[in-house]
């Protein structure tokens, strides 16, 4: 059986060697290698990507990430960047990659690059929620003040900087953002208690006063 599968192996590969990422060879050949190739193989895969262009180089990027592979993906697209914009498939098999490689500081400069090009409001929101999910809350702001721009009154948005505003002491501003989200942000206690503190606290001034 181990020689029959090397065998179709060989078939394929020569099949595979002239033929683009969605043919049926390339297919055949990669499920014979299983998800977890060989070194020789992902070789064999981040040639084909070095050599290949547009939407054929993003496949064989993401065939590169889906096998564990990230660290050639980082390294093929540093070396030959596409612009940035997160909409570009390219950017977005990088960003995984990324992530997947658990390197903050990469990833925060990564997200703000996109932050620096990004118009669409759910993309912002998407970069925003990634730095959260990755712990990168100066970056989380920085991606939350962009959507609050691009859709003033964003509820979301402005629930983040408002906490934010609070935690630096910024009582009028905290007052403002959060008071945006009441009604609309049911399930964020974390901004309702703030908002209940600050009124709180208003309130203990007048009195003072």
């Amino acid at each position: 059986e181990g020689g029959r599968k090397s065998d179709a192996e060989k078939n394929f590969f020569a099949l595979a060697s002239g033929r683009g990422p969605e043919d049926a060879a390339v297919r055949q050949l990669l499920y014979l290698w299983g998800p977890r190739p060989e070194t020789h193989q992902l070789d064999w895969l981040e040639q084909r990507a070095n050599a290949a262009t547009g939407t054929e180089r993003a496949a064989w990027l993401t065939y590169l990430n889906d096998r564990g592979a990230g660290d050639r993906v980082i390294r093929i697209v540093e070396s030959n960047p596409s612009p940035p914009g997160i909409d570009g498939p390219e950017r977005k098999i990088y960003l995984n990659a990324v992530v997947a490689g658990r390197d903050s500081k990469r990833l925060g400069h990564v997200i703000r690059e996109e932050l620096a090009v990004e118009t669409q409001p759910q993309t912002v929101r998407g970069l925003a929620k990634l730095a959260v999910q990755e712990n990168l809350p100066d970056v989380a702001t920085e991606a939350y003040r962009a959507l609050f721009e691009l859709r003033p009154g964003d509820v979301e948005a402005a629930g983040w900087l408002g906490r934010v505003a609070y935690a630096k002491g910024q009582r009028e501003e905290a007052l403002k953002l959060i008071g945006l989200t009441l009604g609309k942000d049911k399930d964020n206690y974390e901004s309702h208690y703030i908002y209940g503190e600050l009124l709180y606290a208003d309130e203990r001034r007048s009195e003072a006063l």
